[in-house]
């Protein structure tokens, strides 16, 4: 030992023995690895020096050898065709060594470590990394480390509600961080207790907008009540949303820090879940604190302690904070955490681990395996669970799409696919547009129809833009087109009506239309295609489009029903679309909905449902005529008009008017019905004929004879009842 200044032969051997062990194997100059010029499957190494340093032997006696090596030029690698990478370091003698798998640390005390050579394709070198460590300054690079590592809560400082308020209380604890205590006690020098604080006070720190920090109030009561928004000036959280406020703790100073929560979620479930995945921007200055804990809190709370609105959720014990931002300082290393250190941030398979497999739990979770989410969690654009995927917005397909038959999962693609689509009525205008909210080129929606230039492929067209009409709540665009009702006739019922995507000639666009057709496959002629400048829409299968178009440009071209809504015709011959119902929208048909049909309409007289004759026509009390019609158009007609309330007189044919008119490719279609005398309750029945393209049925005889209805016939107390059933499309 060394004493009184006095150096004597054992304490230099001690000195020099002590000097040794702190030395390392490792390099000292050179030793740099690079491709060789004139071949790209060799390697050339600088000359170098370095130590092999053995003093785990004999600690009390250690080997130093010094090594000298090199320069080595064109060096073959060994296993370059068999290998995707090689190890290269130097032995004591100066040999190179080439190994394939990663030097173990206890080879790392008998050979200098130089580089890893990349040979991924097996013939020449794609990459070369230095791994050299270095084999002086052992007590700096010590340093070096812990100043990475950033501090190490060791234990306690457990930050917490003070009580039923907004202030704060912190546990006693112990932190490390080098040279920290070193004023206090040179014994102990890195480890500094931390004294229990309660009411404690701390400041606010929030982003400036211009990628600086704005340092805000120091108080000691807790603000739930605003957020970091990025743009420099603090946000109001909205009513019934928390935030994730961060706790950094600074150690020998009793300083503590809050910043911002810069997200909003919908429950407090939802921001526990984030904690670790949250995208969140550190301030500057952090580094040499010590993240504590997240504190998640309610909008307009007034009690920390309150576990149904606020909660703390303990930081790990590598608490230091990354000034670029990110996950913040917890104990484990998670998949933010990686992202953030990753340069490139992908994942390269290989054949060797194969395919990045997400696993159900042994009793499978019964929710989303994989899910792809808004900031704020709150909407969910992609998930996948057991029983297939689903999409929230538009699905862009590039290439053709092939669907298996039959398989488990298969996919299929069909006419009439549509994503992304919804539907609003406001303030007299009718509106398709994304399914919750404006269309744009960041949030389209799709349509699939077949091709009219190559029959039997399919088209995915891409909606950029919503597309709406005014009806007469507004200054009206859809006047004057009847859609096969009769001009100057009020219709105070509901009618059905589709909505529909037309593609263009070019094919590279759509155009939204409706009409009262719900099966067609092709839009009609020109001239029944009627636009806000156009009044033509007349017939019962007549489009009307919502913008000014040429209709020669999507006359008789693929078109495909969307949806269905509802609208009234005025006796101004002008509509009002109906409030939207849970019926209404987009996948949405009306299919089993049952429509009444008023009196005097489609041509009948007034208070009737029976076509003018030139005689005095029976009229009706108010019955329950109803009809619906399905996705081929075929329509299902409940005749059931009421009591004659009138002296029906005259010997004129009766004909029942219909709400639409028979497809002119249907030839005829025979009708049954029943016809009562309510005097004497005496039943009859009877047939008529609905000829095609009419909206009448006619030719209607008294069952076994050859006498046809009249209004005579319905001169008392009579009523009819009918269920007819026939093609309105075809």
């Amino acid at each position: 030992m060394v004493t009184n200044n006095a150096v004597n032969t054992e304490s230099l051997e001690f000195v020099l023995c002590q000097s040794a062990n702190a030395l390392s194997t490792g390099i000292l100059t050179g030793g740099e690895v690079t491709v060789n010029g004139g071949d790209p499957a060799k390697f050339d190494i600088s000359a170098g020096t370095g130590y092999v340093v053995n003093n785990y032997t004999n600690p009390a006696e250690p080997v130093i050898t010094r090594v000298s090596f090199g320069p080595f030029t064109a060096q073959t690698i060994t296993n370059l065709a068999t290998a995707t990478s090689t190890f290269v370091s130097i032995d004591s003698s100066g040999s190179i060594v080439q190994q394939t798998t990663s030097l173990t640390q206890p080879e790392k005390r008998d050979l200098i470590t130089l580089s890893v050579i990349g040979h991924s394709n097996n013939t020449s070198i794609t990459a070369i990394g230095p791994i050299e460590e270095f084999a002086a300054d052992v007590g700096v690079q010590l340093s070096d480390f812990a100043v990475s590592i950033g501090n190490i809560n060791r234990e306690g400082n457990v930050f917490g509600p003070n009580g039923a308020n907004l202030n704060l209380d912190k546990t006693a604890g112990e932190t490390f961080r080098l040279g920290a205590n070193f004023n206090t006690s040179a014994k102990n020098p890195n480890i500094v207790e931390d004294p229990s604080a309660t009411g404690l006070t701390f400041t606010y720190l929030y982003r400036d907008g211009s990628g600086g920090t704005t340092v805000g109030a120091t108080g000691i009561a807790v603000d739930p009540d605003q957020y970091d928004d990025g743009t420099g000036t603090l946000a109001t959280v909205p009513n019934n949303r928390w935030t994730i406020q961060r706790i950094t703790f600074f150690t020998n100073s009793n300083f503590n820090v809050i910043e911002y929560g810069q997200n909003i979620y919908s429950s407090l479930s939802s921001a526990e879940g984030a904690i670790q995945t949250e995208v969140f921007e550190n301030a500057e200055g952090l580094e040499r604190g010590s993240f504590r804990a997240w504190m998640i809190v309610k909008k307009n709370t007034t009690d920390l302690s309150d576990g149904s609105e606020n909660t703390f959720v303990e930081a790990g014990k590598f608490g230091s904070v990354s000034p670029s931002g990110g996950g913040g300082g917890g104990g484990l290393t998670d998949l933010q955490g990686a992202y953030n250190n990753s340069v490139d941030p992908e994942i390269v398979v290989d054949s060797l681990r194969g395919a990045l497999t997400v696993t159900d739990a042994s009793t499978p979770i019964g929710a989303n395996l994989f899910e792809v989410d808004n900031n704020a969690q709150t909407t969910t654009y992609f998930a996948v669970d057991a029983t297939g995927a689903q999409i929230d917005g538009a699905l862009t397909i590039t290439t053709p799409l092939a669907a298996s038959e039959g398989g488990n999962g298969s996919v299929t693609l069909t006419q009439g696919s549509v994503s992304n689509l919804g539907i609003t009525y406001s303030a007299g205008t009718f509106t398709v547009q994304g399914s919750q909210a404006t269309l744009s080129s960041t949030n389209v929606a799709t349509v699939v129809l077949p091709s009219k230039t190559t029959p039997g492929e399919l088209l995915t067209y891409t909606v950029t833009a919503d597309q709406s009409f005014i009806d007469d709540a507004g200054a009206s665009e859809i006047i004057n087109n009847l859609f096969g009702l009769t001009t100057s006739i009020a219709y105070t019922e509901d009618i059905p009506f589709y909505l529909y995507a037309v593609a263009n000639d070019a094919e590279d666009t759509i155009q939204f239309m409706i009409s009262r057709n719900p099966s067609a496959k092709l839009s009609p002629v020109a001239a029944q295609i009627g636009a806000p400048d156009d009044a033509v829409a007349d017939q019962q299968y007549s489009f009307f489009s919502f913008d000014n178009i040429d209709e020669t440009l999507y006359d008789e071209n693929p078109c495909v029903c969307v949806g269905a809504f509802r609208m009234q015709m005025s006796s101004s011959d002008d509509w009002t679309v109906q409030t939207i119902s849970n019926n209404d929208g987009i996948g949405l048909f009306h299919y089993k909905t049952l429509f009444t049909m008023p009196r005097g309409t489609f041509g009948a007289v007034t208070n009737s449902y029976v076509s003018s004759n030139g005689g005095t026509e029976p009229t009706f009390d108010a019955g329950n005529v109803t009809y619906k019609i399905d996705s081929g158009g075929m329509v299902d007609y409940c005749f059931s008009p009421g009591v004659v309330n009138n002296s029906p007189l005259g010997s004129q044919e009766i004909s029942i008017v219909l709400p639409y008119a028979l497809s002119s490719n249907s030839g005829r279609n025979g009708i049954q019905g029943t016809y009562k005398n309510g005097t004497t309750s005496t039943r009859v029945s009877f047939h008529g004929t609905i000829n095609g393209g009419t909206q009448l049925v006619a030719s209607m005889y008294l069952e076994g004879t050859s006498t046809k209805l009249n209004n005579g016939s319905f001169a008392g107390n009579f009523s009819v009842y009918s269920i007819i059933r026939y093609p309105a499309f075809a």
